[in-house]
């Protein structure tokens, strides 16, 4: 593979490591790729090792297995003020979540019985249109 491919594959391995801030294994990292940018597995394996080699990424081996993650220290550290402020936001949001669900439930049960009384009024309109038929039924 050619140097200018080779950087390419680098850069964009990089990118995508850090833009997700959560650890890969190779093969991962090469199937969230592949379609996308069209890298080949020897291509990112190379760049996951050059990369962990020059301290860009971080690489931790598990038995035959190695996970690569971005280098946690080129983030910015988040203060106990932002984290309250984020939980707080999550707490929001799981509680506007929930309503809406229960509202979803609501209307899914209104739209149940609406459904069941339109089936139910053809089913008399059914009826009554055998009884003009055949008669009254014998009981």
């Amino acid at each position: 593979m050619s140097k200018s491919k080779d950087a390419a594959a680098t850069s964009v391995v990089l990118k995508y490591l850090n833009d997700q801030n959560r650890p890969y294994s190779a093969q991962d990292v090469f199937g969230n790729l592949q379609k996308e940018h069209g890298l080949g597995k020897t291509a990112v394996v190379k760049a996951l090792e050059q990369l962990a080699q020059q301290g860009q990424l971080k690489e931790k081996v598990y038995g035959k297995q190695k996970i690569y993650f971005a280098d946690q220290d080129q983030f910015s550290a988040v203060s106990d003020s932002d984290l309250k402020r984020l939980d707080s936001q999550i707490s929001e949001l799981s509680t506007k979540v929930q309503s809406v669900q229960q509202s979803c439930r609501q209307m899914d049960s209104g739209l149940h019985c609406i459904c069941c009384s339109v089936i139910l009024r053809y089913f008399f309109v059914d009826l009554a249109l055998l009884i003009r038929l055949f008669g009254e039924p014998i009981l």
